[in-house]
This record gives C-alpha cells, sequence and structure tokens, in this order.
C-alpha cells in the first residue's frame, strides 16, 4: 500500500516540476508542439518520470513481488505509470482550478 502512496507522491512530484519548466522551454519545442503535433507534454512528463523513478529505484513490480529478468525494466514500466498518473494530476488540478475560477457547484449525472 505505502507503494501505491509513493506512486502517487512521484507522479505529483512529477507534474508540479514538468509544469514548472514550461516557460523555459526553447522556441524549438514550441514550434514542434504546435506546427508538427508532437505531444511534447507526454514525452517530457514520461521521461521526467522515467529518470524520476530510475534515481528513486523505485520499481514497483519488485515492491510487489513480480521481478522482471531484465535489468531496470520494472523500474522503467514504473516510470511510464507515473508518467500516466501524473497527466491525471494534471486533470484533476484543472478541473479543482476550473470549478474554483467558475464558483459553480458540479453537475453530475447519476448512473454514469
Amino acid at each position: 500500500m505505502k507503494e501505491l502512496l509513493a506512486l502517487f507522491i512521484v507522479a505529483a512530484v512529477v507534474e508540479a516540476v514538468w509544469e514548472g519548466l514550461k516557460p523555459a522551454w526553447p522556441s524549438g519545442l514550441i514550434k514542434l508542439k504546435k506546427q508538427k503535433g508532437v505531444p511534447i507534454d507526454r514525452l517530457g512528463v514520461l521521461l521526467l518520470a522515467v529518470v524520476a523513478c530510475a534515481a528513486l529505484k523505485f520499481d514497483l513490480f519488485q515492491a510487489a513481488g513480480v521481478p522482471f529478468l531484465i535489468p531496470y525494466l520494472g523500474t522503467f514500466l514504473t516510470g511510464a505509470l507515473s508518467g500516466r498518473i501524473s497527466n491525471l494530476w494534471h486533470d484533476l488540478l484543472g478541473l479543482i482550478d476550473g470549478i474554483r475560477r467558475d464558483k459553480k457547484p458540479i453537475d453530475v449525472e447519476p448512473g454514469l
């Protein structure tokens, strides 16, 4: 259970660092995103999450008792999962910020 909490914490930190680095993007990355449609956000978060998990030696699979025969594959996959969770954090924080700005109650339809 503590491993899942650690995964969400790593993802939140990755999201915060990535959003903090965005203003420092070189113009070449901005052009790639706008003109070519390259998903710079997703690739950058993925790279940052994998580096963070490698630096922390964080392998969720090893912790769950499912070791890989290929060294660091579990760490890479944990980083990929952390990157996806950081996207979830980004969306959740955006939703909360949107609600805060609009100050409208959330309209949820039953059964969804």
